[in-house]
């Protein structure tokens, strides 16, 4: 496979004779959280925001590398912005938006649902919102919550998403392999009992959902993972796309499309940087944030040359799904 070259103006580049003829034209998503290399689950709480600009920020060679990739490879994503860092960066969001590339809403102070009230998510998300409608010219139609932090206590936030005009989100990681569920949000405004049974159900479904709220439509583009048995083993995004073999990565892709289904991946900006600053957070926070960062980059190459990716908002009218159906 081929490598990413790096260097003070490092871009990941391919050579011209290793690319692959893509083993399928269905579309799948592709999709970045934009943020800084310190964003890491509970920032706050070892970060407090009015330090974050202490730091040096690496966002500009990371996307640098990432458009360089996606052009190579002739693929599109989303890019779901934090707020924070469209303000610092605002010429990426012009840049991305006019490469064909889906510009998406990812909060401003990279807070879990859990750690907000429901108007201090509604500010958040108003305020990033405007901001990146009027830099890349485009409506932004997407959310995807910080941390994954979408579940039974903090669900209310796809009412928010609705009353704000928002067609979908990605919040929604299914697994029994994660220590970072969400807890009660800080004002209490869900409790698991007090959300529908239906809803419930909802939340622990694997592929793409549709839920009506009085305000309207969300669907729901949960990021995918793969059935064994009992379990739903992550693999599309982060460490755990990081530590799973290839091979079970591009079988499961294969088996979603066999079934007409996108394959939802993240990643992150800031794992296309081996040079980037050391993380000074919780211990495993640390090692999630470097643990084979090199293999990760190779096997995201790999992806993006063998499958074919567009953004998450041009498969929503794909997905035929429609109000109360049951999948």
């Amino acid at each position: 496979m081929p490598g990413i070259i790096h260097g003070q103006d490092a871009r990941a580049t391919i050579d011209p004779l290793a690319v692959m003829t893509k083993q399928s034209n269905f579309a799948n998503v592709f999709s970045f959280d934009v943020e800084e290399w310190f964003h890491i689950r509970r920032t706050e709480d070892w970060l407090p925001l009015d330090r974050w600009s202490e730091l040096t920020s690496r966002l500009s060679i990371c996307l640098d590398r990432i458009a360089a990739l996606l052009a190579q490879t002739g693929n599109r994503a989303t890019f779901f912005w934090l707020g924070w860092c469209a303000e610092r960066h605002p010429e990426w969001v012009k840049r991305l938006a006019a490469a064909g590339h889906e510009i998406a809403c990812h909060g401003y102070s990279h807070r879990a649902l859990d750690r907000l009230t429901r108007e201090e998510f509604r500010d958040e998300i108003r305020r990033t919102r405007a901001l990146l409608q009027n830099l890349s010219g485009q409506p932004v139609r997407g959310f995807r919550a910080p941390s994954l932090s979408l579940g039974p206590t903090t669900a209310w936030m796809l009412d928010v998403l609705a009353e704000e005009g928002f067609a979908y989100d990605s919040s929604l990681l299914v697994t029994q392999l994660r220590f970072n569920r969400p807890q009660p949000s800080h004002d209490g405004s869900a409790t698991s009992s007090e959300v529908s049974a239906d809803l419930v159900r909802r939340l622990r479904e694997i592929r793409p959902w549709r839920w009506e709220t009085k305000a309207g439509t969300i669907i729901e583009l949960p990021v995918s993972v793969r059935p064994c048995g009992r379990l739903c083993l992550p693999f599309a995004g982060g460490l755990f796309y990081r530590v799973a073999p290839y091979w079970a990565v591009a079988a499961t892709v294969r088996q979603f499309n066999a079934q007409k289904t996108p394959a939802v991946f993240y990643a992150h900006p800031w794992e296309f940087d081996l040079e980037g600053p050391a993380l000074a957070g919780p211990a495993i926070e640390r090692f999630s944030h470097r643990f084979r960062l090199a293999g990760g980059q190779r096997n995201y190459i790999r992806l993006l040359q063998e499958f074919h990716f567009v953004p998450a908002g041009e498969t929503l009218d794909c997905l035929l799904i429609g109000p109360g159906e049951k999948q």
